[in-house]
């Protein structure tokens, strides 16, 4: 299988929504939760595969004093039937190496204690 990442734009941000829904702990997003992102500068990487996104990241770049330029990623999902497959593992990947190529100087992740998956996967 082959696969492209890209960032999304900021228009295609809905496509989004049904990771967020599968990553919700309750099933449903926030309303207007899409358009919020839209409004801030959320960044999303994507993983095509035939033309169908199959996975994302979400990516807020931030500065805090003690660190500087830095990302915070969230909301990384892969579809369920190509989870396993290391895409998780390669988009992460291609943000790192974005990360680098723009002088980031950290990136941040928080999982939740009850989110067992997404605890697995990193």
């Amino acid at each position: 299988m082959s696969i492209h990442i890209r960032w999304l734009l900021i228009p295609e941000l809905p496509l989004i929504e049904p990771f967020l829904e599968q990553l919700s702990a309750c099933g449903n997003t926030q309303p207007g939760v899409i358009e919020q992102l839209q409004s801030l500068r959320y960044q999303v990487a994507a993983v095509f595969a035939n033309n169908e996104l199959i996975a994302i990241c979400g990516v807020w770049p931030l500065y805090k004093h003690y660190v500087g330029k830095h990302l915070e990623l969230d909301n990384v999902a892969v579809l369920p039937q190509y989870q396993g497959q290391k895409i998780g593992e390669q988009l992460v990947q291609w943000v790192i190496n974005w990360a680098r190529q723009n002088e980031y100087k950290a990136i941040e992740l928080n999982c939740y204690l009850a989110n067992t998956q997404a605890q697995k996967f990193w």
